[in-house]
């Protein structure tokens, strides 16, 4: 499903669709607006489980079903130049897109400079395997306080945690067994990624001789004249346009925007929609 298929079924909804009502016709940019604000708020919803079914995030096959497109996972890498607060603890920058932090992973090498050789028996293949993943728990900013190596606390920590700060992920572990780390990429993270954006920057369109952007539609076009001094590249794409989600998620999307879209007009079915909002999902 594409952006433009949504544009679409919300007029129908608004009742716009090819017809003329006495609700105030939108533009392009306040549908666009409207259908953000929509659909972070319903992100939100399935992640806390502040909806109508009180279910958070995999909580169940629908909620795993309805938001598993925006669930990705990245490598990131330690960065020396931020100042963390204690010694056993490390500080990565975390990607741009991330929208909800899920879970993350240490990796580490294993310490093999002394093998255990008076072993007798059945040769073990994970003997072999020195890379390996430490689970990182999320933990809040007071939690993770009690895990710092002080001149008071010197802690025992069996899984690392690690708290989110100004963009910044720090990782606190055990600071008399500290993870030998693999060198780059040392820390995975798997999060929700922010969405495509129905609110676009078009204030630099590419040139085409017979193409075209919009907020809801896409059109590349045949390429224009090399001589052209105007910008040569789109800020958007063609993928930008596509709904990453299920049609479930789709037309949840387009109610609860209907619903932000008519808060500004002295309507009864803004309270019917309301109402009704109950049968979904």
């Amino acid at each position: 499903m594409t952006h433009k298929d949504i544009y679409t079924k919300f007029m129908i909804e608004y009742d716009k669709a090819n017809v003329t009502s006495s609700y105030p016709s939108l533009t392009e940019y306040e549908v666009a607006t409207v259908l953000d604000k929509a659909y972070n708020a319903l992100i939100a919803q399935k992640v806390t489980g502040n909806n109508v079914r009180r279910a958070s995030f995999e909580s169940d096959i629908k909620s795993i079903a309805d938001i598993n497109a925006l669930v990705t996972n990245k490598d990131i890498n330690i960065d020396g130049t931020i100042k963390c607060p204690a010694d056993n603890s490390k500080a990565a920058i975390l990607p741009e897109d991330l929208l909800y932090f899920l879970q993350g992973q240490l990796k580490i090498t294993l310490n093999t400079d002394t093998p255990y050789t008076s072993y007798v028996g059945p040769v073990n293949p994970a003997d072999d395997v020195t890379s390996r993943v430490l689970p990182i728990k999320l933990v809040n900013h007071e939690i993770a306080k009690s895990f710092f190596s002080t001149a008071y606390n010197m802690p025992w920590i069996k899984e690392p945690v690690c708290y989110i700060e100004n963009g910044n992920m720090y990782v606190v572990y055990d600071p008399l067994c500290s993870p030998r780390l693999t060198g780059g990429n040392e820390i995975n993270v798997t999060y929700i990624k922010k969405p495509n954006t129905f609110v676009k920057d078009l204030t630099t369109p590419k040139k085409y001789a017979n193409g075209f952007a919009s907020y809801f539609d896409f059109s590349e076009g045949e390429s224009a004249d090399v001589n052209d001094t105007l910008p040569t590249t789109y800020t958007v794409s063609e993928d930008d346009y596509k709904f990453e989600c299920n049609s479930t998620m789709a037309e949840e999307l387009i109610s609860l925007a209907v619903t932000f879209a008519l808060e500004n007009v002295e309507s009864s079915r803004l309270n019917a929609k309301l109402n009704t909002r109950g049968l979904e999902a």
